[in-house]
């Protein structure tokens, strides 16, 4: 990264920095926790906000073109998805039930969810990210494989915010290991190199705040987790062969259809290695 992208992506971290406590302060909402405790929600908005700043200093200081779509791939997923989530943070019931309850109040309430838009916008977005990361020697069909890799990735971390530090330190945990596994992928060293570039302010920015969220301080919220999830389906997008890609969009299509129909975290509190190591992450 060039120092011009270094002082642009700095300047741009701050100012976006401001104005997540400005939405904050008027827009911003306390929610109940599994608890019962009322504590305030949506702070994740600051994980999305240095999300944007590289991508958009690399976007204003120029650079080669493959490193510009990358950067406005990065900058389209953190954030329209950051938006859109704080956008249900802010408005949202929360009270439908998955994306076929969802479906289900237009259907038979004629009313439009902040939840279905969030799922609809958040669908586009990951085609536009996914389409600014063609570089034309791959087939048309997989720009819509990565679309689907970013949207439900999006989702993914979303469905694991519903306990303290749970949906933090999963997404820490995954990024590292997709920033190591990437090395042995296609794009090699340069290609960690640029996506940790594009997204270590975002992880450095969680890393920051997750304490509270462990405690049961706060909650990150959909402006978020939505946002952080993208990014790391961007990763896979960008560091992982084909295959590699598959595996990744099956497993999500299982989690999902799973949350569908049951909790994921009484499937957490019923395995034994999977409750020792979420009770390790927060408070319970």
């Amino acid at each position: 990264m060039s120092l011009q992208a270094a002082v642009l992506s700095a300047v741009s971290g701050g100012i976006l920095t401001v104005f997540c406590r400005l939405a904050l302060a008027r827009f911003g909402r306390r929610v109940v926790n599994f608890r019962g405790e009322c504590v305030p929600s949506g702070y994740g908005v600051y994980a999305a906000a240095w999300g944007c700043a590289v991508p958009l200093g690399v976007l204003l200081s120029g650079g080669g073109e493959v490193a510009r779509g990358n950067a406005a791939a990065a900058l389209v997923t953190a954030a329209c998805l950051g938006a859109l989530g704080f956008l249900d943070d802010a408005l949202g019931s929360h009270g439908s039930g998955g994306f076929r309850g969802h479906l289900r109040a237009l259907l038979r309430q004629g009313r439009v969810t902040t939840g279905l838009l969030k799922a609809l916008g958040g669908g586009l977005a990951g085609l536009w990210a996914a389409w600014l990361l063609r570089d034309g020697t791959e087939a048309p069909y997989t720009a819509a494989l990565d679309a689907l890799l970013i949207a439900l990735s999006a989702n993914f971390i979303n469905l694991l915010d519903l306990r303290p530090g749970r949906a933090g330190w999963t997404f820490l945990f995954l990024w590292a290991v997709l920033c190591a596994a990437g090395l042995a992928g296609p794009s090699g060293t340069s290609g960690v190199r640029e996506y940790v570039f594009l997204t270590l302010p975002a992880a450095a920015a969680l890393a920051a705040l997750l304490p509270g969220d462990s405690r049961g301080l706060r909650i990150m919220g959909d402006g978020g987790a939505n946002p952080l999830g993208g990014l790391l389906g961007l990763g896979v997008c960008l560091l992982c062969p084909l295959q590699a890609r598959l595996i990744c969009l099956a497993f999500l299509i299982a989690v999902h259809a799973y949350a569908e129909r049951r909790s994921l975290s009484v499937l957490i509190e019923s395995a034994p290695l999977l409750r020792a190591v979420d009770r390790r992450l927060g408070v319970r």
